[in-house]
């Protein structure tokens, strides 16, 4: 096993989510609800364990558009107070999935680390919003 979060670790997604997780073994899911703008967010993290043969937690979200995950998950950050961002990293790249109180939520995946350092003035503009939302971890990840 690489990686896992701790009890610790889900209290806080529990408290930046605003509520308490399903909890069935290494399971835990949310169901984030955004009342006055009608979304509903379905976030379930899975946690490695002997059975499922995970090496790092998985992400995984689910909203009226779709399904996001992100595997391998080595890190994260609380943001606001309301956000948590989920990072998976190699040595040259970041992919993060970014998941806020609101049912919000954001993936980027396979960015290049160098362009968190990058002049905003030289960022090709299909890469210029994952700099921008990405930037705060720059300082986090090294």
């Amino acid at each position: 096993m690489e990686y896992t979060f701790t009890k610790s670790d889900i209290d806080k997604f529990s408290e930046q989510f605003g509520g308490k997780p399903k909890e069935t073994n290494d399971v835990f899911e949310w169901k984030i609800i955004n009342i006055e703008e009608n979304k509903q967010l379905y976030v379930i993290i899975y946690l490695p364990n002997e059975e499922n043969g995970l090496e790092a937690p998985t992400i995984s979200v689910q909203n009226r558009s779709g399904f996001y995950e992100l595997h391998r998950v080595s890190k994260y950050l609380t943001f606001d107070q309301d956000e948590v961002i989920f990072v998976a990293d190699t040595e040259s790249t970041i992919s993060s999935l970014i998941i806020g109180a609101k049912a919000n939520c954001n993936l980027y995946s396979n960015i290049r680390k160098d362009l968190l350092k990058a002049d905003f003035a030289s960022v090709a503009p299909a890469e210029l919003m994952a700099m921008t939302q990405l930037s705060i971890l720059e300082t986090f990840l090294d």
